[in-house]
C-alpha cells in the first residue's frame, strides 16, 4: 500500500506534464508540446522504478489472505447472486458496487487522456468506463477535461506532424503499456499461480479486462510508428526507435497468443469481446 502511495506522490509532475503537452498543442509550440512529453516520460521511468519494488516489499503466496476483503459485488454474481444489502442504508435495497481495482486511480486514464488513446468498442472498454465512477468528482473532472482539450486541441495529430514529436508520443504511450504490463505480471503471479477464480476485485473478467487496455496501447504505438520518418531522427533516437518498434510488433503477438492460451483455464472471460478490436 505504502509503494501506491509513493507512486501517486509523484503525480504532479504528471500533471505539470501534461500542461505543457496540452497547451503545446493548442499554441502549435513545438518546443512546449516535445518538452511536455519528455517530462511526461522521465516520470513514468520514475514510478516504473518505484513499481517494480513490489516484488521485494510484498509476497505473492500471501495476497489471497485480504484479496476477498477488496473484491466487489458487481461482477461477482455467482457468489452474490441477490447483491449485498446495507442494513439501514439504500432504503434497505440491496446493492451491488464494484471492488477495488487501480483502474479507481488516476494517473494511467489521466495519461490516456492526455495523449489521446483511442480504446476499443467492446464491453470490456465498457467496464472500464463503470470502473472510472467510483474516483473522486475532482479526478473524474480532470481526466474528463484532459480527454476534452487533447481532442479539441489535436494532440495526437500535431504529434504525427513531425518524426520527433511522433517519436516522443510513441514512447509515452509505451511506457503507459510497460506500466500496465508490470501489473499483468502481477496479476499474473499472485492470482493467476493461486487461483482459477475467474474475475479480477473489480469485477472483470480477469484474462482479457487489462489485456484490452494492453492492446489498445500498442495499437496506438503502431498509429505513431507509422507516422514517423527514421531518416529525420537522430542517430541515437533512431536507434531506439528501430529497437522499440520491432519490440511493439512482438508484444502484440504475444500479447494476443497469451490471452488465447488463457482461456482453456479461465472460463467466461468474454474472449470474443477483447477480439473486438474496432475504434
Amino acid at each position: 500500500m505504502l509503494l501506491h502511495v509513493a507512486i501517486v506522490s509523484r503525480s504532479h509532475n504528471q500533471v505539470a506534464a501534461n500542461k505543457l503537452i496540452i497547451e503545446g498543442a493548442k499554441a502549435g509550440n513545438r518546443e512546449m508540446f516535445n518538452d511536455g512529453l519528455k517530462k511526461l516520460n522521465a516520470y513514468f521511468e520514475d514510478i516504473l522504478e518505484i513499481f517494480n519494488l513490489m516484488w521485494n516489499e510484498s509476497i505473492p503466496k500471501n495476497y489471497l489472505n485480504f484479496r476477498t476483503f477488496i473484491m466487489g459485488v458487481q461482477g461477482n454474481d455467482e457468489i452474490f447472486p441477490n447483491k449485498m444489502l446495507y442494513k439501514g442504508c439504500y432504503d434497505n435495497v440491496p446493492q451491488a458496487f464494484r471492488g477495488e481495482t487501480g483502474a479507481q486511480d488516476s494517473i494511467i486514464p489521466a495519461t490516456d487522456s492526455a495523449l489521446g488513446l483511442v480504446y476499443p468498442q467492446n464491453q470490456l472498454t465498457q467496464y472500464l468506463w463503470e470502473l472510472r465512477a467510483y474516483r473522486p468528482f475532482p479526478h473524474q473532472e480532470y481526466v474528463s477535461n484532459l480527454a476534452k482539450a487533447s481532442k479539441e486541441h489535436g494532440v495526437a495529430s500535431f504529434a504525427m506532424k513531425d518524426s520527433h514529436s511522433a517519436y516522443l508520443m510513441l514512447v509515452c504511450m509505451h511506457q503507459t503499456f510497460a506500466f500496465r504490463h508490470m501489473h499483468w505480471g502481477m496479476v499474473k503471479k499472485y492470482i493467476h499461480d493461486n487461483t482459477k477464480y475467474a474475475k479480477a476485485t473489480g469485477g472483470t473478467p480477469i484474462t482479457t479486462w487489462l489485456p484490452n487496455q494492453m492492446g489498445a496501447c500498442l495499437e496506438m504505438c503502431q498509429n505513431f510508428i507509422s507516422s514517423i520518418d527514421a531518416g529525420k531522427l537522430s542517430p541515437e533516437v533512431k536507434a531506439d526507435y528501430v529497437v522499440r518498434k520491432d519490440t511493439i510488433e512482438t508484444q502484440i503477438a504475444n500479447l494476443f497468443a497469451e490471452v488465447q492460451g488463457l482461456q482453456k483455464d479461465f472460463k467466461n472471460q468474454e474472449h470474443e469481446q477483447f477480439t473486438t478490436r474496432k475504434k
